[in-house]
């Protein structure tokens, strides 16, 4: 949230300095200048976060996992609330790959799934963001477990999603406030 009201800033500022020092560019090329310079800022926000991400140590991410499902469940506005949105995380990578045993998965993110399940076990009408093309993003609800568990194929950035053809039956969360 952070940083798209960073890059918001930065190409409404980016805007203003176009038109400043170039007054006869035309609004459509502007715009379009302005876009391109928002998806290599995006890029590179996504470079420096994969880099980070890969840096930490998975049991780290275990424990502070652990920490934010505690706190969460044990919050009176989570308590309270009758929907809950959430990410999910992507696709878990093995660990020890030469070990002659089943290597462990891990994630470098948050484990959000034990929050659904606490979420859908109590009632809860959880969403999930899935991405329909590249400008629109929409918070679709999530059935049950067996909906998570069996209809989520992966997208191209190895997260689960809903697919697709099922967003005609899913509610979707960013058309209603709570």
């Amino acid at each position: 949230m952070c940083n798209k009201v960073h890059l918001r800033n930065t190409s409404k500022a980016l805007n203003w300095n176009v038109q400043k020092h170039f007054p006869n560019v035309r609004k459509n090329k502007l715009f379009s200048f302005c876009k391109k310079t928002m998806q290599a800022a995006k890029q590179l926000l996504r470079k420096e976060y994969k880099a980070a991400l890969a840096k930490l140590i998975p049991e780290f991410c275990t424990a502070e996992s652990a920490q934010v499902f505690a706190t969460l469940t044990a919050s009176p506005l989570y308590l309270q609330a009758t929907h809950v949105c959430l990410y999910l995380p992507a696709k878990q990578r093995p660990v020890n790959a030469q070990s002659s045993s089943k290597p462990a998965l891990v994630t470098n993110e948050i484990g959000t799934i034990p929050i659904l399940m606490h979420a859908l076990s109590h009632s809860k009408k959880c969403y999930v963001p899935i991405l329909v093309s590249a400008d629109d993003m929409r918070m679709v609800q999530v059935q049950d477990l067996y909906d998570y568990t069996n209809n989520f194929p992966l997208n191209k950035f190895g997260i689960p999603e809903p697919a697709l053809d099922s967003l005609a039956l899913r509610q979707n969360c960013t058309l209603h406030s709570f």
